[in-house]
């Protein structure tokens, strides 16, 4: 990268205009100061409160002026573009301007409501000066530690490169080629490097002959981004999603699911709403674990490899239900009704899902999601992969806990070919058109999918 690239404010205009990682970059980093903007003025107003008056409960009034003075501001920063140019000098110039309007604001609203008498001018001021210092130290912290991991390559994607040249020093400023190869190559190695968790993204430049249909039709099944280079005239025509690799549009064929912003939320979703399903789920792991240890006073945590985002492989956790055994050719059978090896206490826990609550640790952990696509054991992930197409693409995030399949009723042991298949059409389906909203549904509808109970055994 270019020592210009790696100041403030150059790194984020410099790099914004030339690929769409950066661009992911700065609304991540908008999301975060936006965040920071809202905590900083809601802890502000509170701590400024408790400095004058102790710790007592503050009155309706402030904690309504705190709540309005959030709103007013969000909405001076949206009219001066606080989020949208984020270079160090004006954006914490417009952040003061935007922190002064909603003060005038809100002490117009009080005036209006004749309640300003009701207020300490003290608390007033100092509530705007903490929150603007605090504030302007918190942007210049988020400002350079960006640039920093700009600098260091952290938001750099790894790529594989299908390609006959190797890629262009604009390219290589903005990603890692950790490996290059020809289209002709590439036809033959692909499909054992798909299922590579090495590479985050694949980049195709033609000119590719003979070989492009075979690329794209691999590509298809592959877990993470793949992007294919256009000609700059057709991409000024065409109406598909246009990209950048370096100064060089592409054409994206396989988007990833979620953009940078996206992935931080779902994250902060499994965190926070995970570790609260944790703490209120320790006293009925507690009991159940006593339960089974009493039982035939075997281990309580049952561990099994599954395969997670981008294929890489991690230990599923579970409250064990059953006597593990194998088939003759060390084949692990599915559960099936009446199955043998599941214990009575076993029986129970499975009936109401109890035994899937350790994967809140995976979730905490971030090996799964709350809401995903639910991941199989791995000898039958490979018989699901034979069975339909498209399979490794709902690799593309991570494992869920619960998911659209799950509270559709696709529970439990696949009996056809077509109940995979359905599977797969939920599973895809979720990735495409996941949402917040969404994922708060099926946590909710996942409640009724387990207290109705079907195909749990």
């Amino acid at each position: 990268m270019h020592k210009a690239e790696q100041k403030l404010p150059a790194a984020f205009l410099t790099l914004a205009g030339k690929a769409q990682l950066s661009r992911d970059v700065a609304h991540l980093l908008a999301f975060k100061v936006r965040s920071a903007d809202i905590a900083i003025m809601a802890v502000a107003g509170l701590a400024v409160f408790w400095l004058r008056h102790t710790f007592v409960l503050p009155p309706g009034l402030y904690v309504m002026a705190i709540l309005l003075g959030i709103v007013f501001y969000q909405v001076a920063a949206q009219a001066l573009d606080c989020y949208g140019r984020l270079d160090t000098g004006p954006a914490l110039t417009r952040f003061v301007g935007a922190l002064f309007i909603a003060a005038a604001a809100l002490i117009g609203a009080a005036f209006f409501a004749k309640v300003s008498e009701d207020f300490s001018r003290l608390w007033v001021l100092g509530w705007l000066l903490v929150t603007a210092i605090i504030g302007i130290g918190v942007r210049c912290a988020l400002f350079y530690k960006t640039a920093g991991d700009m600098a260091r390559g952290v938001y750099h994607p790894r790529i594989l490169l299908i390609a006959d040249s190797p890629p262009s020093e604009a390219a290589l400023a903005v990603v890692d080629v950790v490996q290059r190869l020809t289209p002709r190559d590439a036809v033959e190695q692909l499909p054992a490097l798909l299922e590579n968790p090495a590479y985050d993204e694949i980049v195709m430049i033609p000119p590719l002959g003979d070989s492009a249909d075979r690329l794209f039709a691999l590509a298809r099944m592959s877990p993470t981004r793949v992007r294919v280079q256009l000609d700059p005239v057709f991409a000024e025509t065409t109406a598909h999603r246009i990209d950048q690799f370096g100064e060089l549009p592409t054409l994206d064929i396989v988007p990833p699911p979620l953009s940078r912003t996206s992935q931080l939320v779902k994250r902060l979703e499994d965190i926070f709403i995970g570790m609260l399903l944790f703490l209120l789920a320790l006293p009925i792991l507690a009991v159940a674990a006593a339960a089974i240890r009493l039982e035939d006073g075997g281990p309580v945590i049952f561990r099994q490899p599954r395969r997670g985002e981008k294929g890489q492989v991690f230990n599923l956790l579970k409250l064990r239900t059953m006597r593990v055994s194998t088939g003759p050719d060390g084949h692990m059978p599915q559960t099936a009704r009446g199955d043998t090896r599941v214990t009575r206490v076993g029986r129970f826990l499975r009936r109401w899902s109890i035994d899937e609550l350790p994967q809140l640790i995976n979730v905490i952990k971030g090996a799964m999601s709350l809401v995903g696509p639910r991941p199989h054991a791995l000898p039958h992930e490979d018989q699901f992969a034979l069975l339909t197409k498209n399979y490794a693409a709902r690799r593309k995030m991570k494992p869920g806990m619960t998911g659209l399949a799950q509270i559709a009723g696709f529970r439990g042991a696949v009996h056809a070919p077509s109940d995979i298949e359905e599977r797969l059409r939920l599973d895809l389906d979720y990735i495409a058109r996941w949402s917040l909203s969404l994922d708060l549904y099926v946590l909710v509808a996942t409640i009724r999918a387990v207290i109705w109970g079907k195909g749990a055994y």
